[in-house]
This record gives C-alpha cells, structure tokens and sequence, in this order.
C-alpha cells in the first residue's frame, strides 16, 4: 500500500470499521519478525525471553498512537520505528536489572560445560543461541538470512534485488545454513 492508502485505512480502522481494524491486525503481524531483526542488529542486548512480552507491550503501543500516524510514510515503516523505540526502553531495562541478575547468578550452582541437547533448551535459549550464531555471520550473509526469513522474500525476489541469478542465490543461501549449522554445533560445545 502507499501512504495515503495506509491513512485512509488508520483512519478507517480508528473508526472501528471491521474490514479495517482486521486488515490493520494483519498488518501488524510484522511486530515480532520486526522485534528480532532488531534483536539481532543490537547484538542480542534484551533477553530473547523478554521478545514475546516486548511484541505484545509494542501492538499496545502501535495501537495507542495510531492516531498519530500522518501517512507521511508506509504503515509498515512508522511500525518499524515504533518498534525501534520499544526496544531501545527495553534495552535500557535490560541494563539497569543486568546487576541484579548476575548477584543471584553467583549465587546458583555453576554449569557444566556439557554440551545440552537442543530438546532439552527453552525457546529463549535456542533464539539467543541462534542470534549469537548469526551475528557471526558475514554481512553478506545475514542479509540474505534476513530477506529469506523475517522479510519473507522467496527466491526470485531476493534474486532479482541482489541482481544475481537464483541457482547463485540458493547455492549461497544453502551455503550461509550450513555455516550457521556449524556455528551452532561450535557453540553448543563450548
């Protein structure tokens, strides 16, 4: 959509029109792939556990303001810089409960250095696993992760943006897996 179509369905939306408020839901599904590219761009500095709530906290926060919204950009741009601003605020949190988390962490048994199976991790765990694994990337590389997975591009059209043929591209693709795979296996063993 453009712009001035995105305000005329805010607007429509902040009429309680149901076509619109069930369009303006579906447009907001970006929130959490929006939220991990951001956790992932930062260097991981919130708690992966903390993105769940932090998307829910940031849907309140879209909704609250979006009489704010001026159609000045895409819908989908002004979502993004709002869920810039969420994760800075929660990243400032992070930091300032980081002293207290780390006192009741001496306190607890320290770990072995066994590696843990994958069935047997948290969901959070496996997604800052994953988030440190991809920041060892190249940049090359997480770009390609980023436009396949949280911009959900196929094939063709990341070729046709990076101006490559599809065989080159999917070869690459498959080749950036198999180095996150060995990045996770590494990290895995300590």
């Amino acid at each position: 959509m453009m712009p001035r179509e995105d305000r005329g369905l805010v607007r429509a939306a902040l009429r309680a029109e149901p076509a619109a408020r069930a369009a303006l839901a579906e447009r907001m599904e970006c929130i959490p792939r929006f939220l991990f590219k951001i956790h992932v761009q930062r260097g991981r500095r919130v708690p992966a556990s903390m993105l769940e709530d932090l998307a829910q906290t940031t849907s309140a926060v879209v909704l609250e303001k979006l009489e704010e919204f001026r159609g000045d950009s895409r819908l989908e741009t002004w979502i993004y810089r709002t869920c810039w601003f969420q994760y800075l605020a929660h990243e400032k949190i992070a930091r300032r409960r980081r002293p207290a988390l780390l006192e009741t962490e001496s306190l607890e048994a320290q770990p072995s250095n066994t590696p843990v199976p994958i069935d047997e991790l948290t969901r959070s765990e496996v997604e800052e696993a994953l988030a440190e694994a991809i920041a060892h990337l190249e940049p090359e590389q997480r770009e390609l992760l980023e436009q396949r997975h949280f911009d959900g591009l196929g094939f063709q059209e990341i070729a046709v943006r990076l101006c490559l043929p599809v065989g080159t591209l999917k070869n690459r693709y498959y080749r950036v897996l198999s180095l996150l795979r060995e990045e996770l296996e590494r990290g895995a063993r300590g």
